[in-house]
Parts: structure tokens; C-alpha cells; sequence
């Protein structure tokens, strides 16, 4: 009786993960060059795979091999950057700043002066309250057209509703769930089973490394 419903709940999280990948894929193909979008997710639903994968894919779809793409993500906050020696250390946080004077910091920094790239802004919200993610709306609304006008393209993967719902500027909404903008905006927050979380993100992860073992 326990294994049956131990495979059971296997299957449902294989399920979900299957349904996941899907949901994922179809998110990136609404990523197009010459706009300027928003995605959103769930945590754990894909969102940084897609930042990773996104050079490529769009190298693939325009036929393009000489797009790059600019990012700041906690990856980048975090890393060690090893291939760039001791330098590597100017692309991390700083200690003696707070975590949102970081974010703002990496934030302004990408978007001065950089050119012919798709800008990618993963989380620029982290560490902000919601009053500092509201003026972030607001600066992003005014600086990205003229982003948008020297660069291929950019993309906000945020989980900030206070950043968004100030974003005047004109942009294209994706979420991986495959909510509205409207939805998104107005859903009200929800409970949820850690346990079940982290076995969701595991099922996932299994998934993504089969799907790329068998790429291969």
C-alpha cells in the first residue's frame, strides 16, 4: 500500500514537471527580439534555466550569431567568475553595501551606456521593500525605451508585482503558468507545502538533466 502511493506521488510530480518543461519551452518561444517583456513564474518553474538558454535560443531563431546577451541575475551577484581571474570579484555583491544599494547598483550599471545587446535584468528587485520595488518601476518605465532603442531587446524576469504594476512603459507579459498580466497582478498570496515545493523542484531538475543527457 505504501509504494502505490509512493509512485503515485512520484507520478504527480513527474506529471508536473512534464507539464512544467512544456510551459518553459513555450515561454521562451514568446521571447522575441525588438521588445521589451516581463516574465514571471513560480518559484522553481524555470525562469533562470531560461535566462541561461536564452542566447542561444535566440542565435538559433534569428540566425544570428553574433547576438549577445548582457544579465544581472544572483548568479552573477554570486559567482565566482573564475575565468575572469581576480577581476571576477567587481561582478559580486559588495559587503559594506545593503543587499537592495547592490541591487540598485548592478541595475543601473548594466543599463549605462550599453549597446547592441538583448539585457536581461533577472530579479532586480532583490532585497528591495515594496516601496523601493515601486520607484524601480517607475526608473525602468523611463530609461528603457532608449534602452530598447540601442539594444536587441530586454527581458525583466521578476517576482516583484509593485514593479511591474509601475512599469508604464509598453511591454509584453509571460508567465509560465500561462496567466494574464491581470491575473497575475491581482492574485492574492497562498500556502504552500515545503515538502511538496522542493519535491516539485527535484522532479524538475531530474527531468531538465534527462531531457539534456538525451540532447546529447
Amino acid at each position: 500500500m505504501t509504494d502505490n502511493k509512493d509512485n503515485t506521488t512520484k507520478n504527480v510530480y513527474t506529471e508536473w514537471a512534464e507539464q512544467t518543461f512544456q510551459n518553459i519551452l513555450d515561454a521562451l518561444n514568446q521571447i522575441k527580439v525588438g521588445q521589451i517583456q516581463v516574465l514571471t513564474g513560480d518559484n522553481g518553474s524555470g525562469k533562470s534555466l531560461i535566462r541561461k538558454v536564452l542566447c542561444t535560443t535566440l542565435r538559433e531563431r534569428e540566425n544570428d550569431n553574433t547576438i549577445k546577451v548582457s544579465d544581472i541575475s544572483m548568479e552573477r551577484r554570486t559567482g565566482l567568475h573564475s575565468e575572469l581571474g581576480g577581476g571576477g570579484v567587481f561582478l559580486r555583491d559588495t559587503s559594506w553595501c545593503a543587499t537592495s544599494s547592490n541591487s540598485l547598483g548592478f541595475l543601473k550599471s548594466i543599463l549605462n551606456g550599453i549597446t547592441d545587446r538583448f539585457v536581461v535584468l533577472d530579479e532586480p528587485e532583490i532585497g528591495m521593500s515594496q516601496d523601493l520595488q515601486l520607484s524601480v518601476g517607475k526608473f525602468l518605465s523611463d530609461k528603457l525605451p532608449t534602452i530598447l532603442k540601442d539594444n536587441k531587446g530586454v527581458l525583466i524576469i521578476t517576482h516583484s508585482k509593485e514593479l511591474v504594476r509601475n512599469l508604464t512603459v509598453e511591454h509584453t507579459f509571460i508567465n509560465i503558468q500561462k496567466k494574464t498580466e491581470s491575473e497575475w497582478l491581482n492574485e492574492t498570496a497562498k500556502y504552500i507545502e515545503l515538502d511538496e515545493f522542493e519535491n516539485k523542484c527535484s522532479a524538475l531538475f531530474k527531468l531538465l538533466q534527462t531531457k539534456l543527457k538525451n540532447a546529447n
